[in-house]
Order: C-alpha cells, then sequence, then structure tokens
C-alpha cells in the first residue's frame, strides 16, 4: 500500500534540502529509507496527518522500518482523530479506512496498547501546543524583550501597506491598549466588517507541490484591527511562515467580544497553503 501511495506523488521539480513531505518521498523513491523516516516522524510529530498515515503504514508493513503493528496502528489512529493544532487537510479519511481493514487482525492486547500509544503522542504534542501558545503569549505582550518574531499590523502601523484606511468609528477607537480579556466571542475571519487578504503561495513552495500550515497568535483591537502577530508554531518552510504572517498583520477582523462589547483580545489562526486551495480559521 505504501509503495502504491509514495508512486502517486508528483516528481519533485527541483531538489533542494528542506526536509518536507515530498521529500521525504523522494527518499523513499531512492531507497534512502532512514532519512525518509526521520522526516516523516518529524512532521508526524509537527500534526501533518498525512506524514502520521504514511509512518502508520511504514510501521505496519515493516519495509522501512522494523514492523511494530502496535505502534503503526497508534500512528493510523492519531491522523484519523485530529487535535488541536494537527492538520485540519490530510489522510484522516485514509487512516480511517486503514484502521478498519487492520484493526481485525490485531489482538485485543495490541489494540489497547495502541489506543494507549495514541493517546500519549496527542497528550505530547498539545502540551507542547500549550507550551507554544504561553510562549507566543509573552512575545504579543512584551515584543521588546521576546525573542521570537513580532509584526507590527495594520492597528500600529496604519501605513503598512495593504492596509485599509482606519476610517469613521474605528479612527475614534484607542488603539492596542493593551487591555486584553478573555472574550466571551472571539475574533473572527467573518463578519461584514471583516477584510481578509488571501496570503500569497510562495512561489518556491508552489513549484514543489508543497503543503504547509502555520499557527499564528494575534493581538487584535476593539475595532478588529490587527495589533501585532507573531508564530505559534510554524510550517517547517520559512517562507510559507512569512507569507503567513505578512498576511494576518494586515487583516481586519470581526472583534472579540465580552458582555455584548467589542474588547481587545488574543486569538489564534492557522493559515494552511496547498496546491488545492488556502483557508484559515
Amino acid at each position: 500500500m505504501l509503495a502504491a501511495i509514495v508512486a502517486s506523488f508528483a516528481p519533485v521539480p527541483a531538489w533542494t534540502d528542506d526536509a518536507t513531505l515530498i521529500d521525504a518521498v523522494e527518499l523513499i523513491r531512492r531507497n534512502r529509507d532512514t532519512e525518509a523516516v526521520a522526516i516523516l516522524q518529524r512532521l508526524a510529530e509537527r500534526g501533518d496527518s498525512r506524514a502520521q498515515y504514511l509512518l502508520g503504514l511504514a510501521y505496519l508493513e515493516g519495509k522501512l522500518v522494523p514492523r511494530d503493528l502496535v505502534l503503526g496502528y497508534a500512528w493510523l489512529q492519531v491522523a484519523a482523530a485530529g487535535y488541536n493544532g494537527s492538520s485540519k487537510r490530510g489522510a484522516a479519511d485514509e487512516a480511517q479506512s486503514a484502521m478498519l481493514e487492520v484493526g481485525p487482525t490485531l489482538s485485543g492486547a495490541a489494540l489497547i496498547q495502541a489506543e494507549q500509544k495514541a493517546a500519549a503522542l496527542i497528550k505530547a504534542r498539545e502540551d507542547q501546543l500549550a507550551s507554544d501558545t504561553q510562549r507566543a503569549t509573552e512575545a504579543l505582550k512584551s515584543p521588546e524583550t521576546s525573542a521570537g518574531r513580532v509584526l507590527s499590523g495594520c492597528a500600529l502601523e496604519p501605513t503598512l501597506s495593504g492596509c485599509r484606511s482606519l476610517a469613521g468609528a474605528a479612527k475614534k477607537i484607542e488603539r492596542c491598549t493593551g487591555d486584553i480579556v478573555s472574550p466571551d466571542v472571539a475574533p473572527s475571519t467573518q463578519g461584514p466588517t471583516a477584510s481578509i487578504g488571501r496570503p500569497e503561495y510562495p512561489r518556491k513552495a508552489h513549484l514543489r507541490i508543497e503543503d504547509g500550515q502555520a499557527m499564528v497568535l494575534t493581538h487584535v483591537d476593539r475595532s478588529g484591527y490587527v495589533c501585532r502577530v507573531t508564530l505559534v508554531q510554524g510550517s517547517g518552510a520559512e517562507d510559507i511562515d512569512d507569507a503567513a504572517l505578512k498576511a494576518v498583520r494586515r487583516w481586519r477582523l470581526t472583534p472579540g467580544m465580552r458582555n455584548g462589547e467589542p474588547v481587545e483580545a488574543i486569538h489564534t489562526f492557522t493559515v494552511r497553503f496547498s496546491i488545492e486551495g488556502m483557508d484559515f480559521n
């Protein structure tokens, strides 16, 4: 099954040293299995459901790595279940189908072990996401002392290319005071006041048929303009991460609401890049 999936991938137009899913597939074609599995492992741990699915198949088949039915089934479970921060565009359906095929061949004890391993993998990922989110939050609140990359948005730099005019009521609102609260209703890309520019798909990523998602944290003011933005978790491709940050800093959102009033809030958005199209939430 894994060989057929590998054969279905389009050839890489030009070889680079970037460690992506396409690179892993190319390494498998070249019989450089150890390097390929290392890339799949890294991407799977980062939350790429396609890598999780392929890694699960690799362990189930035992050709690229020593066969481990429990670990293979566990990675299929992770790919099928998804979790906060994992890739929503991927191989969840394929992983579910593989589980239905493989599950009846495993003993009850093996299925329990696999479920425990899957739960541990998901918890480790969610713990890392919580830590990364806390780090990014501190970076937004204290950009001067942060080691991370923090970009100012339209609320702080209204003359930034691509920013809409801060006219009308929005102009009268005191901007980016730092009085950040937990809203009852989170900032949103939907609504009549929202103005969301689509990120520019980096040419290099497009040529490499490269997918990726960047999770960014935004400080949004009471009129919905972005004060600052920083990266929570990257895609693994710097140009995709840059494109996401540069797009989000120019967004105007529907502001967060508390007790029916707009408030300053911090909120996470995930920007996904794919040959099939881009989306964000």
